[in-house]
Parts: C-alpha cells; sequence; structure tokens
C-alpha cells in the first residue's frame, strides 16, 4: 500500500528569517510552514559545512570570481512554537511524525536558499579598486 507523500512549503504571506553566520558555520531564524493544511510556527538551528574558493588574478584581472557555498546542513534542531490555521487562528492539529519530516526537508531547503548571504573570500580585493 502507497501512503501519499507529505510536502510543506514555506508560507508565501509570512515573514520568514534567516540568519547564516559564516564564522560559526551555523545558521538559525524562524519560518512558517504550511503541512497538512495548517500552519507550523517553527524556530530552527543548524551547523553548516560551507566550501570557500578565493578567486584567481591573471594579469591584474579576475580570472576566477571567489565563491561560497553550503554544501551540507546537518545537526538541524527545529522547536514549534505552535501550529494555526492559515489565517493565523489557533487550531487544535497535534503534528504528525510525517509532518515533523517534511517541515525538517523544508527548513533545509531554505537553509540552502540562503546561500547569498553568504560573503566570498576577498583575498584579492586590494586590486580589485585602483585608488585603494
Amino acid at each position: 500500500m502507497q501512503q501519499n507523500e507529505i510536502t510543506a512549503v514555506l508560507s508565501p504571506n509570512a515573514d520568514n528569517e534567516l540568519d547564516i553566520n559564516q564564522r560559526q558555520y551555523a545558521a538559525s531564524g524562524y519560518a512558517y510552514v504550511i503541512v497538512s493544511g495548517v500552519l507550523a510556527h517553527v524556530n530552527f538551528a543548524a551547523d553548516l559545512d560551507i566550501k570557500y574558493e578565493a578567486g584567481e588574478r591573471w594579469g591584474g584581472y579576475t580570472a576566477i570570481a571567489p565563491t561560497a557555498e553550503i554544501e551540507n546542513v546537518y545537526g538541524l534542531k527545529l522547536g514549534y512554537d505552535d501550529v494555526t490555521d492559515l489565517d493565523f487562528e489557533p487550531v487544535n492539529y497535534t503534528l504528525t511524525d510525517a509532518d515533523k519530516a517534511a517541515i525538517a526537508q523544508c527548513i533545509e531547503n531554505f537553509i540552502y536558499s540562503g546561500e547569498s548571504q553568504l560573503e566570498t573570500p576577498n583575498k584579492y580585493q586590494r586590486y580589485a579598486d585602483p585608488t585603494l
């Protein structure tokens, strides 16, 4: 017998927040996740593996831009504040293990989407502006 897979998505109408601390290789924040027709209010924290590659300069020009990317999210900790309906009204619903697994996957994807917050290594920044 095949069970329906539960999916979770971030609420587009909520103020979801993600903070990536590169020095501590960590991410934290809160999100409002729609799962099983309800809205779960979730605090989260996770550890990150971040891959850095310095840029390369040839002849005074950037040949390869520096990069930083999230390679792995692990140690994800979730805290559930409450569960409401989609209009933020209280509802009597208990999150199932399948709901929580779907929420964890949604939060992990949210953290990966925050890759644009990463600062790239600026080993060659002094060459970028000739007025410095």
